[in-house]
């Protein structure tokens, strides 16, 4: 069953993915005199990451229950690895 090999918790992580990247917008609109604009860009940096991680659980997820083919998972996850490393090495991480 799709999205249920991990009880569909790749879904729980995008959707905690959404959330730091609106709390990182609302960080410098609520807190002006605490705005430090590394810690919105690290903020908004970890939300891509863990949204990327949900992406690689997705794909896992796919391939344990059986609806994706072993080089369908290989190409789907190297994207996405490919992605990771490119946003990464652009953050000087």
């Amino acid at each position: 069953m799709s999205g249920g090999t991990f009880d569909y918790l790749q879904y729980r992580i995008s959707d905690a993915a959404d959330t730091l990247h609106e709390e990182a917008g609302k960080y410098s609109a609520e807190f002006p005199e605490e705005y430090n604009p590394k810690v919105v860009e690290r903020l908004h940096l970890v939300a891509t990451v863990v949204s990327l991680a949900s992406e690689l659980l997705h794909d896992a997820d796919w391939f344990l229950a059986g609806d994706t083919g072993k080089e369908d998972m290989l190409i789907d996850t190297d994207a996405t690895l490919a992605n990771l490393r490119t946003i990464l090495e652009a953050h000087g991480e």
